[in-house]
């Protein structure tokens, strides 16, 4: 019973020396987290800093969505000046020669001959109020057998006016046309603001995205250090007979496994790079293109005061799809008034009044012109209007509904503004809460790995205990960053929803940013 008690002693001293083997390699081997958090040499090497900030600049510079959106705001404003082209002096002129020859019953005169040549010029004006006010001067060579002056020459001028009375009338009618092209122009700058709106939002999330990818590839190294030191302990133990071959090939199969995460983490990070170039329209022939993007902001959190109503307030005021409908709802409402004015009838008070001169000579013939002795005046009502009238009644009939269709537009994007701004409050809201939550499971599990660590040392745990503490550690600092990356990026849409973001990054300037036509280089936007 002594020998055995003996025996029993020895083998226990020797399981406590290969524990304690364990314990020196482990405490040898173990990096801080510090160091395993370093930049990894594939984008550590070439690494471009950049700020949100900048990577907003360039994209403000050289996104190709942005660069498009603009060329319908300039399509729109060439529209306004082809509708004020109505206000245009219309110039025209006509020639004409022409040869008649038939018979009279007039013995002296059985065959009339008449040649003539003619021209005239017209030059005319649209006025406001729907009329046209213009001038036309002629002149003409007759040569004939049948009078006494032959050939003969005449000139004349006169200035003519035709207003509409009914259909068409007044300036609200003539000017509908440009109204209507203006109020398209400012739906563009609107779709320009939008535009740009959704490029910022989408590279801000594409930032943070990235500041995910690396933190998520550096917890994944971490992991995979405590599968490869977890390897080398199970190693150490085997060797001394501590434990089967079967947790050694386990081990192994874990350190496999761990490294097929760090590879897709690696992958994550280039495609996440891909995209931020894409929004910046990085050209592969700049400097820049094959730099590591290396982003340089933190995930911050900040206590924002949530007003869900004052949110919704400042939305029907901002953002540019409201304002767009708002827009299209007057453009619809002039068309429905023009629509209406357009049943009634054609009814237009013509008038002209000029002078003319006939003459031997064509010198003589303006004489006689400037004499002021032969006037001409006209002045009448005409009356043009078709008895069923169904082009006009159902083109109104359209117009109307398209305004009641265009007010149901604007209802339902009321509906989905509040919606929105609800869903990203909401969504803030439960960031924050998850914020603070995940920070108490850091620390928590903090507090779990350092007491496991105080047990392994004095041989109250074992190595696999301590790994295991070490992964659920990194996954609650994963979970916490992403806490904050969906904070950030909430925020954005937030400040999408009520249609501020771009006051959020000092953008108050839009028709500046429409002015940036050349393209800028990384360097430019560092500088």
């Amino acid at each position: 019973m002594r020998y055995f008690f003996i025996v029993l002693c020895l083998i226990f001293f020797i399981l406590a020396l290969a524990q304690a083997s364990a314990q020196e390699t482990f405490a040898q081997d173990a990096p801080t987290s510090q160091s395993v958090l370093e930049l990894p040499d594939f984008y550590k090497k070439d690494a471009l800093p950049l700020t949100l900030n900048q990577v907003i600049t360039k994209t403000l510079e050289n996104n190709l969505q942005i660069r498009i959106s603009d060329y319908d705001r300039q399509i729109a404003e060439a529209e306004i000046n082809i509708q004020k082209g109505i206000f245009d002096l219309m110039l025209s002129a006509k020639l004409s020669a022409s040869n008649n020859e038939f018979q009279q019953p007039a013995t002296n005169f059985p065959v009339s001959e008449n040649k003539k040549y003619s021209g005239e010029t017209t030059l005319s004006q649209l006025i406001p109020t729907g009329g046209i006010l213009g001038f036309s001067y002629k002149t003409s060579r007759d040569k004939t057998n049948t009078f006494a002056i032959d050939p003969y020459y005449q000139q004349g001028g006169s200035l003519f006016f035709r207003q509409p009375l009914l259909k068409n009338f007044g300036s609200y009618m003539t000017l509908a046309g440009i109204r209507i092209a203006q109020n398209y122009e400012l739906m563009s700058r609107e779709a320009f603001r939008s535009m740009v709106q959704e490029q910022i939002a989408a590279v801000t999330k594409a930032y943070w995205n990235l500041v995910f990818a690396i933190q998520y590839y550096e917890v994944q190294r971490l992991t995979l250090f405590q599968a490869q030191d977890f390897l080398r302990i199970a190693n150490v133990s085997y060797r001394t007979g501590v434990i089967p071959e079967s947790e050694v090939l386990q081990a192994k199969a874990r350190v496999a496994v761990q490294e097929e995460h760090v590879v897709i983490a690696e992958s994550a990070i280039k495609a996440t790079q891909d995209q931020l170039k894409i929004y910046m329209n990085i050209s592969r022939a700049e400097k820049g293109w094959d730099k590591f993007y290396l982003p340089i902001d933190e995930p911050n959190v900040v206590s924002i005061q949530l007003d869900t109503e004052s949110f919704i307030a400042a939305a029907f005021k901002m953002r540019p799809d409201y304002l767009q409908a708002q827009i299209d709802l007057q453009n619809k409402k002039i068309n429905r008034n023009t629509a209406k004015n357009r049943k009634l009838p054609d009814l237009s008070i013509v008038a002209s009044a000029g002078r003319s001169g006939l003459d031997d000579s064509h010198s003589g013939a303006w004489d006689e012109l400037n004499t002021y002795d032969y006037h001409n005046y006209t002045a009448g009502l005409e009356l043009e209007f078709p008895l069923q009238n169904r082009a006009a009644r159902f083109r109104y009939k359209q117009a109307v509904l398209q305004y009641e269709k265009s007010e149901e537009i604007i209802r339902n994007l009321e509906n989905i503004i509040v919606l929105d701004i609800r869903n990203s409050v909401r969504s803030l809201e439960t960031d924050q809460k998850r914020v603070q939550v995940t920070q108490v499971a850091v620390d928590a599990e903090k507090a779990k790995l350092d007491s496991e660590m105080q047990r392994y040392r004095v041989g109250l745990s074992t190595s696999y205990n301590v790994l295991e503490f070490q992964k659920d550690y990194a996954e609650a600092l994963v979970r916490h960053i992403q806490s904050k990356i969906s904070f950030n990026q909430d925020l954005i849409e937030l400040e999408k929803a009520k249609g501020t973001l771009l006051p959020r990054f000092g953008i108050v300037d839009v028709p500046a940013i429409q002015q940036r036509l050349e393209p800028v280089s990384l360097d430019e936007v560092q500088q």
